[in-house]
């Protein structure tokens, strides 16, 4: 993998992208294979992968690792939690799907796919809390700060964050243990535990 990277680091800027990617999705697919055989390890390859962009192989890694392990599923969820925490969305709203044990990602990704939930997956609100804590702090400072789009990304960062809220509302709104809400200042205020 190291003389793939340098190879296509070789080839220019331009490369750099799609080269971080492979290099993630390679770790990922590494170690789900050892799941079974070697958590640890496989836990160690996948932390490997997060110097690199996030990519649907992520969550995939979660729920593969969540068969065997949940609770070490539930950890590397908050390793990479701090890693794509400030991404851009089109990287952080990979890890919108696994807390809630959803198929979907929130967000319309670059890339996406249906993921496989384990046999009796149990949804874990306290990472969902974490991830929509951070969803709502990074909404604030938008808010806050706005910045311009970047030309080569089909969806904005604010348009991104809307379809997050709009898709998860439902389970937001189940998972606060409130009254139904109206409005999304009170499910901020749920959320603030």
């Amino acid at each position: 993998m190291a003389q793939d990277e340098a190879r296509e680091a070789a080839e220019g800027p331009a490369a750099d992208a799609e080269a971080n990617r492979k290099t993630a999705e390679k770790l990922l697919t590494l170690a789900a294979g050892l799941v079974e055989a070697d958590s640890v390890n496989a836990v160690n390859f996948a932390r490997n992968s997060l110097r690199y962009q996030a990519t649907f192989d992520l969550p995939m890694f979660f729920y593969e690792l969540a068969k065997t392990n949940k609770s070490a599923a539930d950890q590397f969820y908050e390793e990479a939690l701090a890693a794509y925490g400030s991404a851009g969305m089109d990287q952080f709203l990979y890890l919108s799907a696994y807390p809630f044990g959803n198929k979907r990602d929130a967000g319309e990704m670059p890339g996406h796919t249906i993921y496989r939930i384990p046999e009796g997956f149990s949804p874990n609100p306290r990472l969902q809390r974490l991830f929509t804590q951070r969803l709502l702090a990074r909404i604030q400072s938008a808010l806050n700060t706005p910045v311009e789009a970047a030309p080569d990304i089909r969806y904005s960062d604010p348009s991104q964050m809307w379809l997050a809220l709009r898709r998860l509302e439902k389970q937001i709104q189940t998972n606060c243990q409130t009254s139904p809400m109206r409005h999304y200042s009170q499910k901020i205020n749920c959320w603030r535990y």
